[in-house]
């Protein structure tokens, strides 16, 4: 299941779950996995209970009515018909309603008698004969096994996991209702005499492992396969299978009749205190910590954790799914968005949360909670222009200062009515007081948008009220167009009021000077003078925004995105920036060479390569390069000498057309048994292993490897680290040797 998760985790997680037929619900099951068990095989038309919606789960099933569940999950009702006026047992007619079924079975070697002529078709069946019954329903005869009966088929059915769940059960005892719906469920999933699952085999369509992780109508939408898809249902889904992992049979058009039950996951529902990059805080104390395979869905929405957790703000509902071995494998964290009518533009700030709640029109009494750009605030915080909206059911305010200035360049679909306008070059949806404020622009306005907590555009104003030029890194420019992304995740990509191609990799103001371009300006890095501690979120004495977002650079080049550490501590001299918000909150901080992620580590290729910055003449020059899981990056001049690089692996930092720097990695040679997950040890010291780590196998000369393909590859590892693990360092490449 881990690999299915895995393989979609920018993708999906659980919304609601698998749901069973609404004839499933017996009334006297209180054994959630049950009610699963038995709403498969009343799906599949093998079960309908005894009336009134009951299933008596601990009365017992007669040999004749074993006998019709075994040929009703062989899809053969249609042929028993044909042997009801059979006459092989004494005590069978073919009047009897059972006649047909128990002949089918008799004449296929499925059942035998009970001597003396008779089949005892009234006697409640043995534990022995039930499983006698399944295992020869899946092609097993008495010649397949050593052992004289019944042992023989209880050993065999123990084997091949007919009888898992059932451990206490002896040859005879009697079968209960809710047991015997146990060995039916198991059976779809065992593997018949010739070697093929028997459900695949009956109904032609049986996926791997999946999970449901939304329902509507008679829709499902599941992660299957690898990938995420919506089925349609044979039968009405509820929501009874909440945190279960299942495997479907579908028909010949696709549509699910009916999902095995495979792991039950415990559920956890809480309220979010604060999201951080790897975990997720709840306000009953509690840690969730989120791993690569979990798969996470935020407002509806599959989500990537690794940007997602930005937007996650407390006081937001989730339900977290934990396996059986206590990791969290599925987290859906509820609609924590406001509609139009919960959003409000501070022109003044209120003079206390009571009169926010009069603003939105709550009740005066009791309690209520301000997060203000995801940090636990107080009205104090608040500022003009802020955008605020309430969350009613948990009786708590968001807010939000991020802002965006531009012009005014179009409307849809009118600009009488606006729903929808393009600001630098990008459309926005408005909502709520927007829709009102931007009827008072014209077209070529110069404005502000003003944004939700999740961003939304919920205000407009003119840009000499409020004015918004967000921190942002240049990742693509030219002469004519620049791609920038916010530290919010915004992206932007439009026409460029210059030519921003030295800017690439480094912190920029996004701006505007001309309608649907984008102007970008430098930032000036002013070091705060301050060091930078995680675990208390401080900045000297500066609080952190729980937004507060991180950049390591070389002196501010090569810039990349980074995750701090819960514990990590930076000295002043290696913080080169921050940025605050207005409530005096650092949101931004720029750190120099913190993490070692400015460089593209591999193996160094120097060699010969052009030049093209004397005029438009290529002179040929000493270029370097990486090459590694991404193939051969770079190709540039270095500023640095590359003596003796060529073939030894390191590290580069690229800016613009130039290699500037070079990172050395020391080397150590490792067995497979020196790995841990996430770690190698080194000398009995753990280095982490970075999530961007370089594995190359030398006998295949192939780089796309993990870390596993490498220690299978070979027992003799050299694995490459930049620094000691308290310095921060961790472990770019492996090899095996």
């Amino acid at each position: 299941m881990k690999k299915i998760l895995a393989a979609v985790l920018a993708a999906v997680m659980l919304l609601g779950a698998l749901s069973v037929g609404a004839g499933a619900s017996f009334s006297d099951i209180t054994d959630p996995d049950l009610a699963r068990r038995a709403a498969v095989l009343e799906q599949l038309g093998v079960i309908n209970g005894v009336g009134d919606g009951r299933f008596m789960p601990e009365g017992t099933f007669t040999r004749a009515e074993f006998c019709k569940m075994t040929v009703c999950i062989l899809g053969k009702q249609g042929e028993a018909a044909q042997y009801a006026a059979s006459s092989i047992f004494t005590d069978v007619r073919a009047s009897d309603w059972f006649s047909g079924y128990i002949h089918y079975c008799a004449r296929n070697g499925i059942v035998l008698g009970v001597g003396n002529g008779g089949f005892a078709p009234t006697r409640a069946i043995y534990y022995s004969e039930a499983v006698t019954v399944l295992m020869r329903t899946l092609g097993y005869k008495d010649t397949d096994f050593t052992l004289p009966w019944p042992e023989g088929y209880i050993s065999g059915a123990s084997s091949i996991g007919l009888s898992d769940g059932l451990p206490s059960l002896g040859r005879s005892s009697v079968l209960t209702r809710a047991q015997a719906v146990r060995l039916f469920n198991n059976m779809l999933l065992c593997e018949t005499k010739d070697g093929a699952v028997f459900a695949s085999t009956i109904y032609g369509g049986l996926s791997d492992s999946a999970v449901i992780i939304s329902v509507g109508g008679n829709k499902l939408t599941v992660v299957c396969d690898g990938v995420i898809k919506e089925l349609t249902a044979e039968f009405t889904p509820e929501t009874s299978m909440v945190g279960t992992e299942c495997r479907l049979i579908t028909d010949s058009r696709g549509h699910v009749r009916a999902a095995i039950p495979t792991e039950a996951y415990s559920a956890r529902s809480v309220t979010v205190a604060e999201a951080k990059y790897t975990y997720i805080l709840d306000t009953d104390g509690g840690k969730h910590v989120i791993g690569e395979d979990t798969v996470v869905v935020v407002d509806g929405k599959p989500a990537d954790y690794s940007t997602a957790w930005l937007s996650i703000r407390p006081g937001a509902v989730m339900t977290a799914y934990y396996d059986s071995y206590g990791d969290c494998v599925l987290v859906t964290i509820g609609a924590n968005s406001a509609s139009g009518s919960d959003i409000i533009v501070l022109e003044n700030t209120p003079a206390s949360l009571t009169t926010l709640a009069v603003m939105f029109g709550l009740d005066q009494s009791g309690s209520y909670t301000l997060y203000k750009n995801g940090t636990l605030s107080s009205v104090s915080d608040l500022k003009p222009y802020d955008v605020v909206t309430c969350e009613r059911a948990s009786r708590t305010f968001f807010a939000s200062d991020f802002r965006l200035t531009g012009y005014y360049e179009s409307a849809w679909p009118n600009y009488e009515t606006p729903t929808k306008i393009n600001v630098l070059g990008t459309q926005f949806e408005l909502y709520g007081p927007a829709l009102d404020s931007i009827t008072e622009f014209s077209k070529g306005a110069r404005i502000t948008l003003l944004f939700t907590s999740d961003l939304r555009v919920g205000g407009v104003v003119s840009a000499s009220k409020a004015a918004g030029d967000p921190v942002a890194l240049c990742t693509v420019a030219s002469q004519e167009t620049a791609s920038v992304t916010l530290a919010n995740g915004m992206t932007f990509s439009a026409p460029a009021t210059g030519n921003y191609s030295s800017y690439v990799g480094k912190l920029v103001k996004l701006k505007s000077s001309d309608a649907g371009k984008i102007t970008l300006s430098k930032i000036d890095l002013v070091s705060p003078g301050k060091t930078l501690d995680m675990e208390s979120r401080m900045l000297g004495d500066v609080e952190l925004s729980s937004s507060c977002v991180f950049y390591d650079s070389l002196n501010g080049r090569c810039v990349r995105r980074v995750d701090a550490s819960e514990a990590y501590s930076v000295a002043a001299g290696s913080v080169l920036h921050a940025e605050l918000d207005t409530a005096g909150r650092a949101n931004v901080i720029v750190l120099n060479n913190v993490t070692g992620l400015c460089y593209d580590y591999g193996q160094i290729k120097v060699g010969v390569g052009y030049d093209y910055t004397f005029g438009d003449e290529p002179i040929e020059t000493e270029c370097v390069s990486v090459v590694n899981s991404a193939g051969e990056c770079g190709g540039f001049p270095a500023n640095f000498d590359t003596s003796g690089l060529d073939g030894i692996y390191g590290g580069i930092a690229f800016d613009s057309d130039y290699a500037i720097s070079y990172a050395p990695l020391s080397s150590a040679l490792c067995t497979r048994s020196d790995f841990r997950e996430g770690y190698a040890v080194i000398n009995g010291v753990y280095y982490p292993i970075s999530s961007g780590v370089q594995c190359f196998i030398k006998d295949t000369g192939s780089w796309a490897a993990t870390v596993d393909e490498v220690r299978t590859a070979s027992n003799s590892i050299r694995v490459y680290y930049d620094k000691a693990p308290e310095d921060g360092g961790m472990v770019r490449v492996v090899v095996a040797e």
